[in-house]
């Protein structure tokens, strides 16, 4: 009975329908493809997303009393107004989808994390994992089919028959796994349990490399490391051990996948800026355009003749064609546009608008576009809601309450996560993973000072 308690417990946790939020669109997709339905649907999407918020919203309603303002709760609302003046200044194109997404990716998504208890956190963690796992399983007939085609890696697997689901998967599992990392630092003593979870860091990292999901694995190593050089609770040698045996991983799955996924990483990491022949600024530009098609015969690329001849000129002063290069080219094209537009910004959209025509296109780094669309302004107050949650977390991980410290740790973990992956593959107003774990960051902080309040 004790068990069904908890398990009834958890269903009516806030905790369900945010663990939904982060990865329950995957499944939403999954469905629409098995189902055969075809094309997506505005009404049916937000009708998706509105009821998974009114069931947090709903079940969370006694913590809507407990709330304190915290400084990144102002912050948060200086960069919400600053987008609405930047939607109402500038006339550039795609306004009205940006208004739908502003409430759905950033608002709801940041109010629905500062609603979260230390509890609800733990618990969706917990589920976080749980529907990674279960993500992994469902694609598991895509990543078996990659490793037996000759399909090349640059050509990602259309999950679902939607482009850019495998970096979404690989995200999921990304922070699966620096979420592991974390957990295996908390523990004291290593039973064969937690022998067997350092062991399915092998299969996360394997999964990675299949996914071609350069983004999420670089970024989930870069905040492992930064996991291993801060948690000072675990002891050196620990820590030693678990860096080893993530390198040892890496490697291991290099050399028993076939040799195209290593040249793949290999190549895309060189990240060499050279200057591009014709044909392939064609390539570059319809890796950058959002609506290009899906062709496997390279050959076909230099056929395209599309709107996108602005587009192609910058590619031809001196881009990198590949994924990495083309980060090089992006990043050095919204310093421009900053400059330029001397500090005011280009407005939400801009800088998309002024590359190729395609106001969806973004820097590719959530910071780099708050500075370029919104200005000084806009720019300095989403680096300050990063700096103050990393106040925030680095005060909640000195606490002397055990409990609170492994909550914080493993929060921080995926936050950090996040906010580097947002930095190579990232859309301010996609991006209800950070909104949500930010809003947690501060409910957490909410907490800890209340206990400490009470202690005194």
């Amino acid at each position: 009975m004790k068990k069904v308690a908890r398990v009834g417990d958890y269903i009516k946790s806030p905790a369900v329908p945010l663990v939904i939020l982060m990865g329950g669109h995957f499944f939403y997709l999954g469905f629409l493809y098995f189902a055969n339905i075809q094309g997506g649907s505005t009404l049916r999407t937000g009708a998706f997303f509105g009821l998974l918020y009114l069931y947090v919203f709903i079940s969370s309603w006694r913590h809507w009393r407990c709330l304190r303002v915290q400084t990144v709760d102002l912050l948060f609302a200086c960069f919400v107004i600053l987008l609405l003046l930047s939607l109402m200044i500038h006339e550039n194109r795609g306004q009205e989808r940006y208004l739908q997404f502003l409430p759905f990716f950033v608002v709801f998504p940041y109010l629905a994390g500062r609603l979260c208890s230390s509890e609800t956190i733990k618990q969706f963690i917990f589920g976080y994992v749980w529907i990674t796992w279960g993500a992994l399983i469902l694609i598991a007939p895509w990543l078996l089919e990659r490793l037996n085609d000759s399909v090349p890696p640059e050509l990602r697997p259309y999950i679902f028959g939607v482009g850019q689901t495998s970096i979404y998967a690989g995200q999921l599992v990304g922070g699966v796994l620096t979420l592991l990392v974390s957990y295996l630092l908390l523990q004291r003593n290593w039973g064969v349990l937690r022998w067997a979870m350092a062991g399915l860091m092998f299969l996360l990292v394997t999964s990675l490399i299949i996914l071609t999901a350069r983004g999420p694995l670089m970024t989930a190593l870069a905040t492992i490391a930064i996991a291993l050089a801060t948690a000072s609770w675990a002891r050196p040698r620990q820590r030693a051990l678990m860096a080893g045996w993530l390198a040892a991983c890496v490697v291991l799955a290099i050399v028993a996948l076939p040799p195209r996924y290593a040249g793949f990483f290999v190549q895309g990491m060189s990240g060499a800026v050279k200057e591009v022949k014709s044909d392939e600024a064609y390539f570059f530009a319809l890796y950058l355009h959002k609506d290009r098609r899906h062709i496997q015969d390279q050959d076909v690329w230099t056929e395209y003749k599309g709107p996108l001849q602005g587009c192609i000129t910058l590619a031809n002063k001196g881009a990198a064609v590949g994924s990495w290069g083309a980060r090089v080219w992006l990043y050095r094209e919204a310093l421009e546009q900053f400059i330029s537009s001397h500090g005011r910004g280009v407005g939400v959209g801009g800088f998309g608008e002024r590359v190729c025509g395609d106001s969806g296109l973004s820097p590719h780094s959530t910071l780099l576009q708050a500075f370029v669309e919104l200005g000084l302004l806009g720019g300095a107050a989403f680096l300050a809601i990063i700096v103050w949650t990393t106040h925030y977390l680095w005060t909640a991980l000195r606490s002397t309450s055990v409990g609170m410290r492994a909550i914080a740790s493993l929060l921080a973990s995926l936050w950090c996560f996040y906010v580097l992956f947002d930095q190579v593959n990232g859309h301010y107003l996609a991006n209800a993973g950070f909104f949500l774990l930010t809003g947690a960051c501060a409910a957490l902080r909410d907490e800890s000072s209340l206990k400490a309040e009470q202690r005194l």
